[in-house]
């Protein structure tokens, strides 16, 4: 640090200008002098923030410090200043866009508006085909209704069921819905959930004989407005159900029925 004093001048009582000098020492928090050995501090902590604040240095011409062909400048020597910033936190603006917490990929989309959107999901489940069905037998396996709802909202209504009957049977059908995954009732066989999965169970819609059009050699059941409001598990999209025949059809083909669930996404 200069040595030499630093002058100044008072005025005195007769309006006369004394010239008066003294020496000024910079210190450091613990009153220890600023010198080669105690140089002034070139970095502080921000009392409150878990990271540090992003900074960019320049020289006195307004060019960037620290970077190839300007160095920054500490006294007499080079040196260079490197920030850490975590991702995702609420200083940093170079991270991932994220809806629900969650980066957002093919299986994460921005919603691309507010009010949700409607969307249908069809399921060809793989039934007995040449084989009675009795009564209240599982027709195929679980129906798994994959993006039944917006990530991040977990919520929809089911307004109607299409089932597309390629071999005529016109047999009348319910779908039991669950809001979780659950173990499924072999094909051909009387429905028999647990009661452990029959208590995340949301709901289920009917299908008639009388919801048919019947063709001239296939033919397709429609159930409107159903109205059934569900709502999922935090981070599940996927809704589950399973089909139950109330009468005894033969199918000809194990791809004869192909079900259309139509869902309003909150």
């Amino acid at each position: 640090m200069p040595t030499d004093p630093i002058e100044f001048s008072r005025t005195l009582a007769n309006d006369d200008q004394q010239r008066c000098g003294n020496r000024v020492q910079l210190e450091d928090e613990n009153a220890g002098a600023i010198n080669a050995a105690n140089p002034l501090p070139t970095t502080a902590n921000i009392a409150g923030l878990a990271d540090p604040l992003p900074v960019t240095l320049e020289d006195a011409a307004g060019n960037a410090a620290g970077v190839a062909g300007n160095p920054l400048q500490v006294g007499d020597a080079g040196g260079s200043i490197t920030v850490d910033q975590a991702a995702h936190d609420n200083l940093n603006a170079n991270t991932n866009l994220q809806v629900a917490n969650t980066d957002v990929s093919a299986a994460n989309p921005v919603p691309t508006d507010s009010q949700g959107n409607t969307i249908t999901v069809a399921v060809t489940p793989t039934i007995s085909a040449a084989v009675i069905y009795a009564s209240g037998d599982a027709i195929g396996g679980r129906l798994d209704l994959a993006n039944a709802v917006r990530a991040g909202i977990g919520t929809g209504t089911i307004t109607s069921i299409v089932i597309v009957d390629n071999d005529q049977e016109q047999a009348p059908i319910d779908i039991v819905f669950f809001d979780q995954a659950f173990a499924a009732t072999a094909d051909n066989s009387p429905f028999d959930p647990s009661d452990a999965d029959l208590a995340n169970c949301i709901g289920f819609a009917a299908i008639a004989a009388t919801d048919y059009a019947n063709f001239n050699d296939n033919a397709v059941a429609c159930k409107r407005n159903i109205g059934l409001w569900f709502e999922l598990a935090s981070g599940v999209t996927t809704l589950f159900a399973q089909m139950v025949v109330r009468a005894t059809p033969t199918y000809t083909a194990t791809s004869d029925l192909t079900v259309k669930v139509t869902i309003a996404q909150d």
